[in-house]
């Protein structure tokens, strides 16, 4: 399922495939234009815990309900109380639902506000950015491969083929509190910015393949971003 949204003054484009591995698919994304800002959103369930699917289905609608209900000046508070949010949530439904005891799911979330997007992630899931067809990887992703890679223990060539490669060391449900890592950068004219629910090769990623679900998000040309909030 492929979907293309003209927003105000950018593009966005969501693509989703369970893929060839899972028989259903535990991927959920979502766009909302809310009070604090333009928010996209997108969630993987964890391989091997119950309810990936609802996991991550909780997460984006926990989302979407706090940032279209309360308003924050600090954006980066609002990424951290928004997630908080959204594990209490999570952690609610498992309790309601013993099937779902020990669910959990990625997330990658950004919020575009005033020429800038803030971004803030668990697991995987990742964000790249794209100008003068130069694509960068923002995130790191929260693995065990990653670990073996910051300790200088592995090469990153290595880390693409570990027999751990998936085994993931933080992501939403994994922990009480959500621990998250944000940051942000400017939206300009011919940028574009992507959210990918799986670490995937330079090569694969830069094919767009259609295997996992992706969220890219291009800047028109002629228009800047003027968002009136107060």
């Amino acid at each position: 399922m492929a979907e293309t949204k003209e927003l105000a003054n950018f593009y966005y484009i969501s693509l989703t495939d369970k893929g060839m591995v899972r028989s259903r698919n535990e991927d959920y994304l979502g766009y909302f234009d809310t009070v604090n800002g333009h928010i996209f959103v997108v969630c993987d369930g964890i391989g091997g815990l119950p309810c990936g699917d609802k996991a991550a289905q909780t997460v984006v609608n926990s989302v979407k309900f706090f940032f279209s209900n309360f308003y924050y000046r600090d954006v980066h508070k609002a990424l951290e109380d928004a997630l908080d949010y959204a594990q209490n949530r999570m952690a609610e439904e498992a309790r309601t639902d013993r099937e779902c005891a020990g669910m959990g799911c990625t997330v990658v979330l950004a919020l575009v506000r005033y020429n800038k997007v803030y971004y803030a992630h668990m697991g995987d899931s990742r964000i790249y950015f794209m100008h003068n067809r130069k694509l960068q990887q923002l995130t790191q992703d929260d693995s065990y491969v990653q670990q073996l890679v910051n300790e200088g223990k592995i090469s990153q060539q290595e880390a693409e083929n570990h027999p751990r490669k998936n085994e993931l060391v933080r992501a939403m449900g994994m922990t009480k509190t959500a621990h998250f890592a944000s940051s942000y950068f400017p939206f300009r004219r011919r940028f574009a910015f992507a959210l990918y629910r799986r670490a995937l090769q330079y090569g694969e990623f830069a094919r767009y393949s259609n295997n996992s679900r992706q969220t890219w998000i291009y800047r028109k040309q002629r228009y800047g971003i003027d968002e009136k909030r107060n």
